[in-house]
């Protein structure tokens, strides 16, 4: 059985390249663009990890995270963001955030090898 992934990413470049790695890597991928599309995904595919940008369009990151934990208090949730985790590490963590990860400092590659380490316990 494949673990699903709910990646809320509004660039579509970015959220391609990352579906594309996680796919190869066995996950399977579903992709939202914006916050409200994030959360009714998270409701409907009871994903086993989110993978979440803080800037989104309709619902920031931080109240996609509230949202998705009041439904699910035992799904994942990584921000995966260019926001510094300085800047925002704090309301991630008190919104319900098990991780926290710079886009330009984890290449897909890397992304892939953390999502299977610290989430599925799956040494690459």
């Amino acid at each position: 059985m494949s673990h699903k992934i709910l990646l809320v990413e509004d660039d579509s470049l970015l959220s391609g390249i990352y579906k594309m790695k996680l796919e190869k890597a066995g996950f399977e991928v579903v992709v939202a663009d914006d916050g409200e599309k994030g959360v009714s995904a998270a409701k409907e595919i009871k994903p086993d990890l989110v993978l979440l940008d803080l800037v989104l369009p309709k619902l920031d990151g931080i109240e996609v995270c509230r949202r998705i934990r009041e439904n699910d208090a035992k799904v994942k949730i990584c921000f995966l963001t260019n926001i510094s985790p300085e800047e925002k590490g704090e309301d991630a963590k008190k919104a319900g955030a098990d991780g926290y990860i710079v886009k330009t400092t984890c290449t897909p590659t890397e992304l892939v090898k953390k999502v299977k380490e610290k989430f599925f316990s799956v040494n690459p």
